[in-house]
């Protein structure tokens, strides 16, 4: 063997480095599992601070059922008794998820997946397979305790039957968790690895950063449009305390959960799409660049139009500043692409990881497009219902995709030229 061969070679077997990492692995997927599991609380406990007046294990129930949302599980409400003038005896099945939750947990993956994953050799996919060790403990600790709880409310008829049920499917308990820190422990354990500084890596963190940026970059155009059009945010802050303290409670505490949803509903209309209202007869655009929902506030909007979807939605003209929301996706592609193709060694491969990274930033935004969408489903006897309202998965990663290629194949390739350009003079 040569002294390369000998310096390269792993220090221990593969079996050896997995038995050292579990421990950190069950330890860190154990940490997430808790910080979501907290997470979840925050809108009962806060109903409670307002005088909601909840028992402590009704409160515990309802906030790990937002801890499962958190992870786009969801959340079916099963109806016992006699039938009602609201909601028949049947299955309503809601999904939404508050991807604040999510967004905590692979912070917390990525970051026990790094920890992990520097227990072993980085030799191969070794890093990778420690990092990606942590979906096991944290799928058995969320899908285990989803199996057990559930929420039984006796509501004595009115909108809802006599009783209702509040559970989250157990095998997506066990499944979407497990899928979610899949991903975040590969990134995780990628990320200590010799090869997330090459080409492909260089890539994902660069259609990884361009989407983040564009998150953030969304919160601030909202802020920037609230201080030009002050009037929207004053008529929210009325309907958020018209009804006192209580419902006041559960606005603030969604709205924390529900922040990068909120984010890529802005998104959306910024690479040239709408949120649209889907149901079974078609698919109607309410929030684009040149309109918006005519309501008092979201919720009565909701409701008379799930009453009345066979026409248009009443919608009113979007101010001209609207349009500024174009920057969103111009800026964050500039920002997370600017330094891609400099270290590239041909013009072909910074487009290349220009084109690479495209195609991530797309991907990102199609599967956040997919989870930060509400989702309904009415079950009544034989008959199914469905209710989608958000950004169209598929149009608008179509539009993020276009951006994307479009984006990293010119900020790619110009900071290749650019840096040929200063190496020349």
């Amino acid at each position: 063997m040569t002294i390369t061969g000998v310096v390269g070679a792993p220090a221990t077997s593969l079996t050896r480095d997995l038995v050292a990492a579990i421990p950190v692995a069950v330890l860190r997927a154990t940490a997430a599992a808790l910080a979501v599991a907290a997470l979840g609380q925050v809108p009962p406990s806060l109903v409670n601070v307002a005088g909601g007046g909840l028992a402590v294990e009704t409160q515990l129930r309802v906030g790990w059922l937002y801890t499962m949302a958190g992870h786009a599980v969801s959340i079916r409400a099963t109806g016992s008794g006699g039938p009602v003038g609201g909601l028949e005896v049947g299955v309503v099945s809601v999904r939404l998820g508050m991807l604040t939750i999510a967004a905590v947990a692979v912070a917390m993956l990525v970051t026990g997946a790094r920890a992990t994953a520097r227990r072993v050799d980085d030799a191969g996919v070794r890093r990778i397979v420690a990092g990606a060790f942590l979906a096991v403990p944290y799928a058995a600790l969320i899908g285990g305790v989803n199996a057990g709880v559930g929420l039984r409310l006796d509501t004595g008829g009115g909108f809802l039957p006599d009783a209702t049920t509040f559970a989250a499917p157990v095998w997506e308990g066990f499944a979407l968790p497990g899928v979610l820190a899949l991903v975040g422990g590969m990134l995780g354990g990628w990320s200590v690895s010799e090869s997330w500084h090459r080409s492909v890596g260089r890539s994902v963190r660069a259609g990884t950063l361009a989407f983040v940026w564009a998150i953030g970059l969304s919160f601030v155009g909202v802020l920037v449009f609230a201080t030009l059009r002050p009037e929207g945010l004053e008529r929210y802050s009325v309907e958020m305390w018209s009804a006192g303290p209580q419902r006041a409670a559960v606005y603030i505490g969604h709205q924390a959960l529900l922040l990068p949803d909120q984010a890529m509903w802005v998104i959306a209309p910024s690479l040239g799409g709408c949120v649209s209202l889907r149901v079974d007869e078609g698919a109607h655009d309410v929030l684009c660049l040149d309109r918006i929902p005519r309501a008092p506030d979201p919720a009565t909007w909701l409701l008379s139009e799930l009453g009345r979807v066979e026409g248009s939605p009443p919608v009113a003209p979007m101010p001209w500043e609207a349009w500024l929301f174009v920057a969103v996706p111009t800026a964050a592609i500039l920002l997370g692409f600017h330094r891609l193709g400099r270290s590239a060694a041909s013009f072909v491969r910074a487009a290349a990881r220009g084109l690479l990274a495209g195609g991530v930033f797309a991907a990102l935004v199609t599967v956040i497009a997919l989870a930060g969408s509400l989702w309904l489903q009415v079950h009544d006897g034989g008959a199914t219902r469905s209710v989608a309202l958000g950004p169209d998965p598929l149009l608008t990663g179509s539009l993020a995709l276009g951006w994307g290629v479009a984006g990293g194949l010119v900020v790619s390739a110009g900071s290749f030229a650019s840096r040929r350009l200063s190496r020349r003079g």
